[in-house]
């Protein structure tokens, strides 16, 4: 059981959790929604034991075994995807090794030196059986072929796709077989077969599971219970799925708006009655003379009085109703020309690193308007692709070629880098949009940015607030063809579903590299681009990829 009990942290830039208290059951799948910035991934990091809580305490059983997924991987090391993934294991690595280093001892001794070998294995096999170790290599074949990792073991992981980092790392993490399981944005850079595989894999046996998410999906299809970080840096739980939770919250929300409507009714209709009671009490001792209707003045004053503290109290109150918050959400309005022109031309383009082709003689045209999702699986080239169109890669072969009113925007799925430094968030965007200080304000705050946070240190920001940031400067631009890497990663579930929304009303071109299935089928693509083995092949909508997708999988 997972028990946090008064759990407090602050920042420099103030309070994030306050007094949270949660418990989770063994066995029991969460899924931990908010807005960007709310906490969720702080909550986490603590819980996980790599950050420390100011106050409060997290309980965990000792015998449980914690795996934890972060929402941003650094994995450009040196280090094999084998030495990787076996990273975990050193220990049994080195006692089997020592174990098949006794077998062969017992083999050739005799007499008390072949008894003392025998002792000496009995006590490290015992050890090696209860720590996992005849369970290790079973599970790292299943979960090699599961997350779809059946490549070269010898693969240098700073040679991978950010996709197939992210399983890799995603696989890292099963292998430990945790009893207790923290992911944060596990579904970020998945493709179909993998998020599939994932999803029967988190909900099959009795791992207890906390998930952040932004995949409507999946989250639909794990979790029996959504905790809600709210604003005010308290938690908030409803039984169920996302959808559920959606819904629920809608109706509460409409139940505490109708309350706190009558509140409000009530509280205007007794201050009009002491106002009524004062002016009242007034008149009568200004009109009269007489010592006993001046007495009554005063007790009518004094009544008046007596009512406007109570209602002072009630409004003081801790059962007072508090206005339901409006809905903050991104305010996005792609703009873009309809014209049907040739935007984008490839001619037989190839594309390789060091020994492994990506693209192979791929020939695509893009025209004004149209709506193109581009799919596949992990490291087949989606955004290479992407890059070439940006120019942000040269071909080996073959040519791109720009329409004449081409006018191209590019967010790409690795955003660290663009973002850097000290640089306060106003300053950084103003040096990419020519906007005048008070309209660039007015400009993010309708991306959901204080004016607080935009004085804060762009180094300061969290993943989400980055995207926001970026998906704020795009939007800025007049592009008449977007491309769109992963769009959706780290935002909040109330801002994707405001790019999603935007999409549906661009007028210009998009190619979308997603893995959000909701988007994928509520966008109304023209056409579906699915990469494979370096080539291109098109698809006419999302449900006949996915139906195809599915059967080759449970072949």
């Amino acid at each position: 059981m997972l028990k946090v009990s008064n759990l407090t942290k602050s920042y420099e830039t103030g309070v994030v959790l306050d007094k949270i208290n949660l418990v989770v059951s063994n066995g029991e799948k969460i899924g931990l929604v908010g807005i960007n910035g709310s906490g969720k991934s702080t909550l986490l990091r603590i819980i996980a034991g790599l950050e420390k809580q100011d106050e409060g305490s997290v309980l965990i059983d000792k015998n449980d075994i914690v795996g934890y997924l972060p929402q941003y991987l650094d994995l450009d090391s040196a280090l094999t995807v084998r030495e990787f993934l076996l990273e975990p294991f050193k220990d049994l690595l080195g006692m089997q090794k020592e174990l098949q280093g006794l077998e062969k001892q017992m083999a050739i001794f005799t007499g008390k030196d072949l008894k003392k070998a025998l002792s000496t294995y009995g006590e490290l096999q015992t050890r090696f059986e209860s720590e996992g170790g005849y369970e290790f290599e079973t599970n790292l074949d299943r979960v090699l072929v599961g997350l779809n990792l059946e490549l070269d073991m010898e693969r240098l992981m700073n040679t991978l796709s950010g996709g197939q980092k992210a399983r890799i790392a995603m696989g890292q993490v099963l292998l430990k077989n945790p009893t207790i399981l923290l992911l944060d944005e596990p579904t970020n850079h998945l493709d179909l077969p993998s998020l599939i595989w994932l999803e029967e894999y988190l909900t099959e046996g009795s791992r207890t599971i906390v998930i952040v998410s932004h995949d409507r999906r999946f989250l639909d299809r794990v979790v029996q219970r959504i905790v809600e970080i709210q604003s005010d840096h308290h938690i908030i739980e409803f039984g169920g799925d996302y959808s559920t939770y959606l819904s629920e919250k809608a109706r509460l929300r409409e139940r505490q708006k109708q309350e706190y409507e009558q509140q409000q009714k009530k509280f205007k209709e007794l201050k009009e009655d002491v106002e009524k009671t004062k002016r009242q009490a007034i008149r009568s001792e200004n009109a009269s003379k007489d010592s006993k209707l001046r007495r009554y003045a005063k007790k009518v004053a004094k009544k008046a009085k007596s009512r406007e503290n109570r209602l002072e109290r009630q409004m003081q109150s801790e059962d007072l109703i508090k206005k339901p918050e409006e809905k903050k959400t991104l305010k996005v309005n792609f703009r873009g020309s309809g014209s049907r022109e040739l935007l984008v031309r490839l001619r037989e383009v190839s594309k390789s690193y060091q020994s492994f082709v990506t693209l192979r003689g791929v020939s695509l045209e893009i025209h004004g308007g149209e709506r193109i999702a581009l799919v596949g699986e992990n490291g087949s080239g989606k955004t290479t692709l992407l890059r070439l169109i940006a120019d942000g890669e040269q071909p080996d072969k073959g040519d791109v070629q720009k329409g004449k009113i081409a006018d191209i925007g590019y967010l790409p799925q690795d955003q660290s880098h663009l973002i850097s430094g000290g640089k306060k968030v106003i300053d950084w965007f103003r040096l990419q949009v020519t906007m005048v200080e008070d309209e660039a304000r007015a400009y993010l705050g309708s991306f959901d940015f204080s004016q607080e946070s935009l004085f804060k240190p762009i180094s300061k920001l969290s993943n989400g607030e980055i995207s926001r940031l970026l998906v704020s400067t795009l939007v800025a631009g007049q592009h008449n063809l977007l491309l769109l890497d992963e769009p959706t990663n780290h935002l909040d579930l109330e801002s994707v579903e405001v790019v999603e929304n935007a999409l549906k009303e661009y007028q210009g071109a998009f190619v979308v590299v997603t893995h959000d299935r909701y988007l994928l089928k509520s966008i109304g693509f023209d056409r579906i681009l699915s990469l494979k083995d370096g080539k291109i092949e098109e698809y006419s909508n999302w449900d006949s990829y996915e139906t195809q997708t599915l059967q080759t999988q449970r072949r």
